[in-house]
């Protein structure tokens, strides 16, 4: 599990290169987050996922926001993640924070994963 108290910058929480990989082939980049503090002057986080290009980082293959991660009772874990084709063998994970605060933006990151979509297509390999 990894802890996260998110300044009030756009935070990179989260960078992987992963290579190896078969073109056209759907992938799923997903990862557990839960908000840890509970406040009425507090902001939630929100985080970005984004699958970029490993030989250019300016191409952007695939991104989502998670919207605001809830504030519960008991801190509570919900699956977020964004399933794309990519189109080289090599490609660049990360989660970013999307908020621009700190007060509050603290968040609990745990079973990032990364694995391939079952498919009847089955991509070019190198």
């Amino acid at each position: 599990m990894l802890l996260n108290n998110a300044d009030n910058s756009y935070t990179l929480f989260y960078n992987r290169t992963i290579s190896g990989l078969c073109i056209g082939q759907r992938y799923e980049f997903s990862a557990y987050l839960a908000n840890v503090l509970r406040g009425i002057f507090t902001v939630d986080p929100n985080v970005r996922f984004e699958v970029r290009s490993a030989i250019n980082s300016n191409i952007l293959i695939a991104q989502i926001d998670t919207g605001p991660v809830n504030q519960t009772i008991n801190m509570t874990w919900a699956k977020f993640g964004i399933s794309f084709v990519t189109p080289n063998t090599s490609i660049m994970l990360l989660m970013t924070s999307n908020v621009h605060s700190g007060i509050g933006n603290d968040l609990a990151i745990d079973d990032i994963a990364f694995c391939v979509c079952s498919t009847n297509n089955s991509g070019i390999c190198p």
